[in-house]
């Protein structure tokens, strides 16, 4: 891995959050992939996929179901060792590289033909947007970048803060500043779903979408 990103004193503080928030994750049995990925990856010919904050590994093993050869990152060391396990008992380990990395100090070598970005977000401040743009200057010609946020919080949502601001879909695309000639924006949108709560309560959320290739 290479430097992306200065080191910064509260580097531990979002470490420790995530830790503690997948600390009970090693038990935890696999869950569905996400149905953003399911419909805008499905068509694309598996290569090389880079997936940002990986979570327990959900997305990462659909990805290498399809016959992605995956690289999937996440700050905690919980998240990855549960991703791990359920990628051992998937027989699918040897398709996916998982790695406990915090992306403001470093960032995984290599190119690839598409990075995702699912709800690549946080209670604290952190440059998303410098990482993702770092993410797609790894992009290769002809390859893709998807990129899922949460256009809001949750209503049983318990660490949201009242002021925080949720990133919309345009204005992440325009400060993402990927220049015209070398991308094409092939769909932003404001996308509904329904989604249950850790108490099954049931919600209907509202994400951002945001596809684009590399010319």
């Amino acid at each position: 891995m290479t430097s992306a990103h200065p080191h910064t004193s509260s580097a531990q503080e979002p470490k420790a959050f995530w830790e503690k928030r997948y600390a009970e994750s090693l038990s935890r049995s696999r869950g569905q992939a996400g149905r953003f990925l399911q419909a805008w990856v499905s068509g694309l010919k598996p290569q090389r996929v880079l997936e940002l904050g990986c979570s327990t590994g959900d997305d990462s093993l659909w990805l290498a179901e399809q016959g992605w050869q995956v690289s999937a990152v996440d700050i905690s060391e919980h998240a990855v060792q549960t991703a791990q396990r359920l990628a051992q008992e998937a027989g699918l380990a040897e398709q996916i590289a998982f790695l406990n990395c915090d992306l403001t100090q470093a960032f995984p070598d290599g190119q690839f033909e598409l990075v995702c970005a699912l709800y690549f977000q946080s209670p604290f401040d952190f440059p998303r947007l410098q990482i993702l743009k770092t993410a797609a200057s790894r992009i290769v010609s002809g390859g893709h970048l998807l990129i899922v946020t949460h256009a809001s919080a949750p209503p049983w949502a318990t660490h949201a803060e009242p002021e925080h601001v949720f990133p919309k879909a345009e204005e992440d695309w325009q400060e993402l500043a990927l220049p015209e000639s070398q991308w094409q924006l092939l769909k932003l949108s404001v996308e509904s779903r329904l989604a249950k709560g850790p108490q099954g309560q049931e919600a209907e959320l509202e994400d951002n979408l945001i596809f684009a290739r590399r010319l």
